[in-house]
């Protein structure tokens, strides 16, 4: 080695394979000398100094050049020409020395180049006149590979892989799926890492454990979770020699046949993983939760609450085993196993009520989490979801944010995002399973994170146990009533109990509390009400909270505070009606509510409402659960994200879809947002009135509160007495009330198209108030009657009062001068609805409803003694009108909910 070599003391040698030299001023014919790189003439360039070099001297005859490193000052590395400059000297060196890529970077900015892949557009002349190009190696989505270049951190010689920086670690990372990938002439792009989807694997053990036990399918599962996880960890390299998988495979006999197999062998087997494996996954791995002592794992069929094995299981524990060990490795799992491994097994006939209640359907999960707009959370979020069974959503919201909110520094885990899911603890049996699945969910989600840095279990057993809480008082997450604003949450994303059964205790042991019961203003008598309430009081101000609800919570008069409640602690962004039987074990109509946290109370709410009626999410909605084409959930999901970076201007087609003043949520005596759909419009759409399952308590309950709300909305209609004779008049009859006008033009798609404003062009083939459009002219500015003439709507008269045109599928009646003040428009309005649907019989013929044919009808009009119109008294009409309607829509909204069920015995 030359004496430049001797003096440097910058080489070292990491992980066995390679040895990375700080050159500084050694030229490469020094190195070649020296055996670093391969002995021969470089000619022209034998007096060329690199700065470093990364080579694999494994076989000292034949060193290879791995790869050429760059390091330039961050001053001059700024603009794309400095960066091009440096490639190119780079490049030279890299192609001379025959590496395999090279990388140029200031430590922030790297540029990582296969120099053997011609590229035309890259294409440039060295210092000696030859020509050269390069391509830019570029990562699986097809983007310029950009990590940061980080070996010249390390100082001193590391085989162990496992005791190098974390820096160094990811760097090495690179590099090995760079040579993995095969970058050579025809290729700069980095190979896909190959997933294997477990799922029928999973099923099948599931099958075996169910067919041969017949426990609950929930606790099928669980084994079937437990020896994933076994097998998973071993696959890792987290559990190794008598602690792996691969320990427990060499202890069976040559002859792999299960019936080949001695119970006294399966009994070893089993014995071995219950006393030597589990308690090193559960104690030293994995350490449990000093509160709740949850952990990945606790006792399943195989192991009992003692950790004792149970023997007669034991050749069933070695046939899964069996057919874990015939699958592939388990170190690269579908993202898509990982999110619906729980709910593969919900689609069981057996056990299914017990899982439902935990479990949101998956499908429902990923479009509220996309609406979320998990994308944008800040650094240092917090993310709860207070009711989180196995963390289904929280889990979601991970998957979008693709991997960036756990980082690793120096063996501790860095949380760039806090995660947070509480579950309910109860005195009956096996209450803990939710929470251990749920950490059990997360290990298999950060699967990659753990095999990246699987000597730092502990680590992620501390992430697991601070997210994961079992509440073990009887109020569970609803006790924790910290109020200051650095323990509330920027995002809550849940599904909350509905249950009734809790509901006495719950008042009894809020009252017994009074800071708990100070917390808790708003009286309310289901579970899910108290959910709510938390909901709003622990989100941090200007966030958001997103929450699926039963109807009851918009439907009940006695949840009425609640609601007011919502409106002046939030902003209410959008309402969407789920489909009957969304969820696997109920009938119960449910809704997804988004809210967003007001600064202050006194804040008004100015922007509109995005409400959706969704029929379809992706399945069947049924015991079998098949998937399908179609999903209204994902129709919505898109309109929304339209709609939520430009509510005042957004316009849709869909039907589905309304866009809702806030007043409307303000008037309405309920939030039922389907029945803000007509029975014409819900006909177009193919929707159903949906019935709702409810036990004979609830149905009670609303019924003693529909009496209630009934005889108090009776007792307060008053309507005025009229005293006045009646005459019938034709509405074009001889003395001209009436004149009729018809279209002035024809207003043809072009036309509208060319000429969109803001004044309406009514027509007869729409139910939007039958606007067809909005156009920039009107040929009307009068008081008047529309009718029109055709189409399904043939028979239907509206009041106008505004500037507007019509099509030829409209007609008009304008009151001559001199009875303005003698006819009401809205009352003759009125009449005409009521009369026009008695001429069907010519309408059906003639499928028309021309002026010819409206001037025979007549209308009945209140006159004073000298048989002149009287105006005040059709005034009155009117009015008495306008309140028998509102009664009966109050009436109709009081039993709804009663005449729109099923009752369960």
């Amino acid at each position: 080695m030359s004496e430049q070599l001797k003096q440097l003391d910058a080489w070292v040698k990491i992980w066995n394979k390679f040895e990375y030299f700080n050159l500084w001023d050694v030229t490469i014919q020094s190195l070649a000398k020296a055996g670093i790189i391969p002995k021969k003439d470089y000619w022209d360039y034998n007096i060329k100094r690199p700065d470093w070099l990364l080579v694999d001297r494994s076989n000292k005859k034949n060193p290879k050049v791995i790869a050429i490193v760059e390091y330039k000052s961050t001053k001059k590395f700024k603009t794309e020409r400095d960066i091009q400059e440096a490639i190119k000297q780079c490049n030279d060196y890299a192609q001379v020395l025959w590496a395999i890529f090279w990388v140029a970077t200031d430590t922030n900015v790297s540029a990582w180049i296969n120099p053997k892949q011609e590229n035309k557009e890259n294409e440039y002349i060295d210092s000696f006149w030859v020509v050269r190009s390069f391509s830019f190696i570029k990562d699986e989505e097809k983007q310029r590979l950009s990590n940061n270049f980080y070996l010249h951190l390390q100082k001193i010689h590391e085989t162990n892989f496992e005791k190098l920086s974390d820096e160094v670690k990811e760097t090495l990372k690179v590099i090995q799926r760079i040579l993995d990938s095969d970058i050579w002439k025809d290729n700069s792009q980095l190979k896909d890492t190959i997933f294997v989807d477990p799922t029928n694997l999973a099923k099948s053990v599931w099958q075996d454990i169910y067919v041969a036990t017949w426990k609950e399918p929930e606790k099928c599962l669980y084994n079937v979770v437990e020896i994933f996880i076994f097998k998973f960890l071993s696959d890792l390299w987290v559990l190794r020699d008598n602690y792996s998988f691969g320990h427990l495979i060499k202890m069976l006999p040559v002859s792999r046949n299960i019936k080949n197999i001695s119970q006294k062998e399966c009994e070893d087997i089993l014995k071995h993983y219950a006393k030597i494996i589990r308690p090193e996954i559960k104690t030293v791995l994995f350490p449990a939760d000093i509160e709740d002592w949850t952990t990945i794992m606790n006792w399943t069929i195989f192991v009992n609450e003692k950790s004792d094995p149970v023997l007669e299981f034991a050749s069933l524990f070695v046939k899964s085993l069996m057919r874990y060990d015939d699958f592939w490795d388990l170190t690269n799992v579908e993202k898509a196993f990982k999110t619906k491994l729980y709910e593969t097994f919900l689609k069981r006939d057996s056990g299914v009520k017990w899982m439902g209640q935990f479990f949101t359907p998956r499908k429902v999960i990923w479009n509220i989490v996309e609406m979320a707009k998990v994308e944008n959370l800040k650094s240092w979020a917090r993310v709860c979801d207070p009711f989180c069974g196995v963390w289904g959503f929280p889990l979601e919201v991970m998957a979008n944010r693709k991997n960036k909110d756990f980082l690793i520094k120096n063996g501790r885990i860095i949380e760039n995002i806090e995660y947070f899911g509480f579950d309910k603890w109860s005195s009956e049996k096996d209450s803990e399973r939710t929470i251990i699945l749920a950490k059990a969910n997360m290990l298999i989600y950060l699967s990659d994170l753990i095999k990246n840095n699987s000597t730092i279990t502990e680590e992620f057993s501390r992430i697991f146990n601070k997210t994961f809480k079992l509440k073990k008082w009887i109020l569970w997450t609803l006790a924790d009533i910290e109020d200051n604003e650095e323990n509330k949450y920027d995002l809550i994303i849940t599904n909350p109990p509905y249950v009734t059964k809790w509901s006495s205790i719950l008042k009894q042991e809020i009252e017994k509390n009074w800071d708990i019961s100070d917390f808790y203003k708003i009286s309310w008598t289901w579970v899910e009400s108290l959910a709510i309430e938390w909901i709003v009081n622990k989100l941090k101000k200007w966030w958001k909270a997103f929450v699926v609800v039963p109807d009851g919570i918009l439907l009940r008069n006695s949840e009425k505070t609640l609601r007011e409640f919502i409106l002046k602690e939030c902003f209410l962004n959008w309402i969407i009606s789920l489909p009957n039987k969304t969820f696997f074990t109920t009938n119960q109509k449910t809704f997804i509510l988004a809210l967003t946290k007001k600064d202050s109370e006194n804040q008004k709410q100015i922007s509109p409402i995005f409400t959706y009626l969704v029929s379809d999410i992706w399945e069947e909605l049924d015991v079998n659960r098949f998937d399908t084409w179609k999903s209204d959930l994902e129709t919505a999901k898109n309109l929304f994200r339209m709609f939520d970076g430009n509510e005042t201007h957004f316009k849709t087609e869909d039907k589905r879809c309304k866009i809702q003043n806030i007043s409307k949520f303000e008037s309405e005596k309920n939030w039922i947002i389907d029945k803000w759909w007509s029975v014409e419009e819900k006909v177009q759409l193919w929707i159903e009135n949906e019935k709702v399952s409810i036990e004979l308590n609830d149905f009670k309950t609303l019924s003693s509160e529909a009496k209630d709300n009934y005889f108090e909305i009776i007792k307060n209609f008053d309507i005025q007495n009229i005293d006045s004779n009646y005459k019938d008049f034709q509405v074009w009859w001889e003395v001209w009330i009436f004149e009729v006008r018809k279209w002035k033009s024809d207003y043809t798609k072009s036309f509208i198209n060319e000429n969109k404003w803001t004044f309406p062009v009514y027509s007869s083939q729409t139910s939007n108030d039958w606007i067809i459009w909005n156009i920039d002219t009107y040929d009307f500015d009068h008081e008047c009657l529309t009718w029109t003439t055709d189409w399904t709507y043939v028979w239907t008269v509206f009041y106008r009062n505004n500037k507007f045109s019509m099509t030829s599928h409209c007609w008009a009646l304008f009151l001559k001068e001199k009875y303005k003040w003698k006819v009401y428009l809205p009352y003759v309005r009125i009449i005409l609805n009521q009369e026009l649907p008695n001429y069907r019989e010519w309408e059906w013929s003639n499928k028309r409803l021309w002026s010819n044919l409206i001037k025979n009808i007549f209308v009945k009009f209140p006159v004073n003694k000298n048989g002149e119109f009287n105006i005040e008294a059709q005034k009155t009409i009117f009015n008495n009108f306008q309140k028998a309607e509102r009664l009966k829509k109050d009436i109709e909204n009081i039993f709804w909910d009663l005449f729109n069920n099923n009752i369960v015995i």
